[in-house]
């Protein structure tokens, strides 16, 4: 089994028996490792190279035809990179930054619509100061995503 050292996050996707969990331990490559709900590590974990700094925070975009997207975070310098990876499969589906976010931990996801951000908002720790706030909509115009998660 695989000793996790320095656990940042750790998500949830029921509907495909996943846990991702954001190692941030440099000693080791940094990564997402999946471990199944009854706390199995299944032996597979996202490229060493899906992260070029740590890996931290993490969320599951569902969508309402089943599909959806893991963002995990990059924690760079000066800015953030956001990654999203396929729910099922976990392959790498793009990435995004923002004009500010930097050296952010964690992120939470509300999928569904409020009057300020009607398809969705991804929220993410600004330099432990401030909240940046992502439009799903400009998330999924900027990467051209085909899904239906955002209405």
């Amino acid at each position: 089994d695989y000793a996790l050292r320095m656990v940042e996050s750790i998500a949830g996707d029921r509907a495909n028996d996943r846990l991702l969990i954001a190692d941030e331990d440099r000693r080791h490559p940094s990564t997402l490792r999946e471990y199944t709900f009854s706390g199995k590590y299944t032996g597979r974990s996202l490229p060493q190279d899906s992260f070029g700094a740590e890996a931290e925070g993490v969320a599951l975009w569902t969508c309402p035809d089943g599909s959806g997207y893991w963002i995990a975070v990059d924690q760079l310098a000066p800015l953030t990179l956001f990654h999203l990876f396929d729910r099922v499969t976990l392959e790498p589906r793009g990435s995004f930054e923002g004009k500010l976010t930097s050296h952010t931990d964690g992120v939470d996801l509300h999928a569904a619509g409020t009057r300020r951000f009607p398809g969705g908002v991804l929220y993410a720790v600004h330099d432990d100061k401030a909240l940046a706030a992502f439009d799903l909509r400009d998330v999924d115009a900027t990467l051209g995503l085909a899904s239906d998660c955002v209405q």
